[in-house]
């Protein structure tokens, strides 16, 4: 079973050590690492990675590079197209994984091979993220980026997707895939590790209004994704059943008040119950 490590850096100096380390002590080694070097990165880096090379005895290291900042979604789709294998580990260069990581998620994929992605889940990390996560990604992703297993099997032109600049690569592409009839595995067993690092292109996108906004838009667009499934689409499951047994009344109540201002809400009344 072939796999790839993709991963953009930008601003990654004082991160590549412990990224090259989480790798290398991983229970099984990738075949291949895909790095993506979008700007600001240290001037000898090809240097670092050949020397990394030797140091771990693995050359299957490419490093591509840009010429100009591009983002975390155009880099990550250039990578994509120099991935010779179908599954496909993301990995942030300031975030590492438990030892037995790719094991963990490798066993998820051979139980079954039929997700899309595979990934880490934040839902029952602390209680806030109990009373917003639901299964649907209606209000928010409570997925890991960096613990993404993609199979390019089930999707073969796998890539990532945003409207604008500032809104998240990967709660878009979820939205995308969602909205494409794919389906998602996630696992509440945590075996990726944060490293705080506030000039990752994520904490700066997250201090602009319209990132709020685009949040607010992808939680509607799935919220209505389900509504015309179980309203519309399927006589047999209501849409207020969806609501009370599938995504639960709770997590409903939630949606209502982090995504709509309560001037909209008689207008969202009338367009949920119009006849």
């Amino acid at each position: 079973m072939k796999i790839s490590i993709l991963t953009s850096l930008h601003k990654s100096n004082v991160y590549l050590d412990n990224y090259f380390n989480t790798i290398f002590n991983q229970t099984i080694l990738p075949d291949e690492i895909i790095l993506i070097d979008d700007t600001k990165n240290h001037p000898n880096l090809n240097q670092i990675i050949e020397n990394k090379k030797l140091f771990y005895k693995f050359n299957n290291i490419l490093l591509i590079k840009n010429n100009i900042n591009l983002g975390p979604k155009e880099s990550l789709n250039k990578g994509i197209k120099f991935c010779n294998y179908k599954l496909i580990f993301r990995l942030d260069v300031d975030d590492l994984w438990h030892p037995k990581h790719i094991c963990k998620m490798l066993s998820y994929y051979r139980i079954n091979k039929k997700y899309l992605i595979y990934a880490n889940s934040l839902s029952s990390s602390n209680f806030t993220n109990k009373i917003i996560s639901d299964d649907y990604l209606i209000n928010g992703n409570h997925f890991v980026h960096s613990s993404w297993l993609i199979n390019r099997n089930v999707c073969r032109g796998f890539k990532y997707f945003t409207n604008y600049k500032f809104e998240p690569e990967d709660y878009s592409t979820l939205k995308y895939y969602t909205k494409k009839n794919y389906n998602f595995f996630f696992t509440n067993e945590l075996t990726v590790y944060y490293k705080n690092n506030p000039k990752s292109y994520s904490k700066i996108s997250q201090k602009k209004n319209f990132y709020e906004t685009s949040l607010k838009k992808i939680y509607k667009e799935l919220f209505f994704f389900y509504y015309k499934i179980y309203k519309v689409n399927n006589s047999q499951f209501s849409f207020i059943k969806f609501i009370f047994f599938k995504l639960g009344f709770t997590k409903f109540l939630v949606f209502i008040f982090i995504s709509l201002d309560i001037i909209k809400l008689r207008l969202f009344y009338r367009i949920l119950f119009k006849k």
